[in-house]
């Protein structure tokens, strides 16, 4: 590699870029750079894991520097204004307006709780009971009509 190359690929790797690792079903890690489309490593562990993702990190950019590709923005970077518009299965807000009403909480604050709780947040926890057996299946909603 390219001795300006490389300095560009460090200052690009400067930047927040967000690193996903999960545990393998063999027990090992794998780990995957979001912004950056088929760019995954592995490791035994997760530490291994996320360094062999750093070297193939700096290897995928390099590669696109190399090409005269445009590097995608670190998505940490991005701003979020917490407004999201979000389409439902009928039958699904409907279960989700009769938890919501039957918890004394407005449909939004409900849904809020659900999405923390399947990304993994804390939330109040009796208040979230039925919402997180929703997010994991277990309240079985869907009434067979098709959706």
């Amino acid at each position: 590699m390219k001795a300006r190359t490389k300095q560009r690929v460090a200052e690009v790797l400067a930047a927040p870029y967000a690193r996903v690792l999960r545990r393998d079903a063999d027990g090992g890690f794998g780990a995957e750079a979001l912004e950056f489309p088929g760019c995954y490593s592995a490791g035994a562990d997760g530490p291994e894991a996320l360094a062999n993702l750093d070297e193939a990190m700096a290897l995928w950019v390099a590669s696109q520097l190399e090409q005269g590709q445009e590097i995608p923005p670190p998505l940490a970077v991005a701003e979020y204004s917490g407004r999201v518009t979000l389409r439902l299965p009928p039958s699904l807000h409907e279960r989700a307006a009769l938890l919501a009403a039957a918890e004394g909480v407005s449909l939004n604050r409900w849904l809020s709780a659900a999405v923390a709780v399947y990304a993994g947040e804390r939330v109040d926890v009796g208040r979230a009971r039925e919402v997180a057996r929703v997010a994991e299946g277990e309240a079985g909603y869907g009434s067979g009509r098709g959706e």
